[in-house]
């Protein structure tokens, strides 16, 4: 067999493993347990808005959700069971299984889908579901197992709603946690969309897919790899790293400032820079429609801009001393821990500086014992902030 027809053959593997982790992620999800009663009305409030029907007989109020998971169906009837201490129907149509709840206008409104006098479908999602962070994992949970979709191959995680009123809520809610999403409209849909590797990942691990969170980053780390190698071959290594890292560099920076703060020609090119790190500046020049000098002068005074804020004390930093090799669940104990502060955490080791908040970041340090590291915070509550990960990162075991 020759190189070709090896490249082809592990081509075709990674295809099929990236299709079916939409399925296995949802089935991991779908088989991990919910406690608390406000975390329950919380998955079910998201699953019924992103995929349930109403039905209205005679006065009568009855749901559905239909699903051709069995997994998902078991999880959805124990969850609905147990809030209602009814049981559910389900009728079995093809291989689609339809769950049906009769009489449920109490449960409709205790899980805030309709207003509390039951006359109408709520326009937003219950501020208690968002505020909560136990209850806010658990509607994106109830979210990804109604209408989520995951396609690994092109680094694209959605979700469907009915009403764009919830979508917009629900892209919100997730910037909460540190993931960005956007939304379109499609047809009679809204859809809430995630195109970034690291903030697919960042989803996956909030809703308590760890193993899908492995899965996908061993697709990211082949692809990566792959495209790696190809710059390989067209240019010399030594400038890619540099321009790479110098990127990176100035990305890290550029978020530590107050963006809404910055003249247009600076917020332009700060946006630019976040959205290439791996540009070169010629390449950003001519993207942003300017002379290369004249894009050295704008990043240069962004750069003058984050050492200033620095110097004045408006962050606070520590530098420490890894205690122990971090594996991914420890990378995943990081995010969280992060996740519980408004402020912005970083973390730099040599010239990587990556968000504390995002999964796959923490997982590319490769993080070792006897590393040193800076912790860099920036918020109303900083110092709460850094001393946190800063016991995380020392700990020699959790």
């Amino acid at each position: 067999m020759n190189r070709t027809d090896n490249r082809k053959e592990n081509a075709a593997a990674q295809n099929t493993f990236a299709f079916t982790l939409c399925k296995d992620s949802k089935e991991e999800i779908a088989g991990k347990p919910l406690f608390s009663r406000k975390d329950k009305l919380a998955f079910m409030s998201a699953l019924l808005f992103s995929s349930g029907s109403l039905l209205i007989h005679d006065g009568r109020v009855a749901v559905t959700v239909s699903t051709q998971n069995r997994t998902i169906l078991q999880a959805v009837q124990a969850t609905a069971e147990s809030l209602t201490g009814r049981a559910c129907t389900v009728h079995m149509r093809g291989k689609t299984s339809e769950l049906v709840l009769d009489n449920a206008l109490s449960f409709l409104i205790a899980c805030r889908v309709l207003d509390g006098e039951g006359g109408r479908v709520n326009e937003h999602i219950a501020p208690e579901f968002v505020e909560d962070q136990s209850a806010a994992a658990a509607y994106v949970r109830g979210a990804y197992l109604g209408s989520g979709n995951l396609n690994a191959r092109k680094y694209h995680l959605e979700f469907s709603f009915g009403k764009k009123t919830i979508a917009d809520d629900f892209a919100q809610l997730l910037a909460r946690s540190g993931i960005a999403a956007k939304v379109a409209v499609r047809a009679a849909r809204a859809v809430v969309y995630c195109k970034s590797g690291a903030g697919i990942c960042d989803c996956l691990a909030l809703m308590g897919a760890a193993k899908a969170v492995l899965r996908l980053n061993s697709i990211l780390v082949d692809r990566q790899m792959a495209e790696h190698l190809n710059r390989q071959q067209n240019c010399d290594l030594y400038n890619i790293d540099k321009q790479i890292d110098t990127g990176l560099r100035q990305c890290a920076h550029i978020r530590s400032l107050p963006l809404d703060t910055l003249t247009p020609a600076l917020k332009d090119t700060a946006a630019a820079r976040l959205q290439h790190p791996d540009y070169s500046y010629e390449q950003l020049a001519a993207a942003l429609g300017i002379s290369k000098s004249g894009l050295k002068n704008r990043l240069r005074r962004l750069e003058q801009m984050h050492a200033t804020e620095r110097e004045e004390g408006k962050m606070v930093f520590k530098e420490t001393t890894v205690g122990r090799q971090f594996v991914n669940t420890d990378a995943q104990k990081l995010v969280m821990s992060g996740m519980r502060f408004d402020s912005e955490i970083t973390l730099e080791m040599g010239t990587k500086k990556i968000n504390a908040k995002s999964l796959m970041g923490v997982i590319s340090l490769a993080l070792r014992a006897g590393d040193a590291v800076t912790v860099i915070a920036k918020g109303d509550d900083q110092e709460a902030a850094l001393d946190a990960v800063i016991k995380l990162l020392h700990a020699s075991a959790l």
